[in-house]
């Protein structure tokens, strides 16, 4: 808290001081909506504390920057579902600290936020190894929140903790996906203008190989099963396979 918050405020206010009116306007309006969003949804249901929701606005207001307003709805409604999935699998539970929520919520934002960037910056790169399409970024962002979001709700049914079981049920992870890829598929790619057969069929990929490095690589190593690891773990797992997407997205001229 004491770094992001004080440094993303200086940062946001660098970026808007010198933009005209109407443009910090928009800004503004993109953070107080990103704002009441979660405070609405946090006030009925507990799913974060004040920490959490502040860390969780300016990792909206961030994708609102780097790539656009309609790219921050994919989140918007992975949020919606996973209180839905932990009500409804896991109500006894207790919520989380305040430090838990922020190192969970950072982790988690990493994928979505080095795609934003790589969208953000593609224009600028003139590698024939890296796409410029919007589309290709709009099919790996939707996968990869897709997928992100099947591992979590997976893990609701499948804890990972100190007596964990390291063979998670396939199963169960790839039902948890498959119903992601349902929930977020089309409508993030038809809000980021992406919406295709083929953009489907690559965010669905997308999210079945981000399970899939999961579940091997807690499967078959002795990754450690301290809490922020396996958030790292998601993290690590879900940005390789989205860069590795759009690298042979770029490749193959798709």
């Amino acid at each position: 808290d004491n770094l992001t918050i004080p440094l993303s405020a200086f940062i946001l206010l660098d970026h808007l001081t010198t933009r005209p009116l109407a443009v910090v306007t928009g800004h503004v309006v993109a953070l107080l909506g990103s704002l009441g969003f979660l405070w609405i949804l946090s006030r009925r249901t507990g799913l974060l504390r004040l920490s959490g929701i502040l860390t969780t606005t300016l990792f909206f207001y961030a994708i609102f920057v780097l790539a656009g307003p309609w790219w921050v709805i994919p989140p918007a409604i992975s949020a919606v579902a996973i209180t839905v999935a932990r009500r409804r699998l896991d109500p006894s539970k207790p919520m989380p600290d305040a430090e838990f929520q922020v190192v969970a919520i950072g982790y988690t934002a990493i994928p979505s936020l080095v795609i934003a960037l790589a969208h953000y910056f593609a224009p600028a790169i003139s590698s024939p190894a890296w796409p410029t399409e919007p589309t290709a970024f709009a099919a790996v962002y939707a996968g990869a929140v897709a997928g992100h979001l099947g591992i979590m709700c997976a893990l609701l049914r499948h804890p990972f903790g100190p007596e964990w079981d390291r063979r998670l049920p396939p199963g169960k992870l790839l039902r948890s996906v498959v119903q992601s890829v349902v929930l977020l598929g089309p409508a993030a790619l038809w809000m980021t203008g992406a919406l295709s057969l083929d953009s489907l069929w690559i965010a669905a990929a997308v999210a079945m190989v981000c399970a899939g490095a999961y579940w091997v690589v807690r499967s078959a190593t002795r990754w450690p099963s301290e809490i922020p690891w396996n958030y790292r773990l998601q993290a690590a797992c879900v940005t390789a396979v989205s860069l590795a997407g759009l690298l042979l997205l770029a490749r193959t001229g798709a």
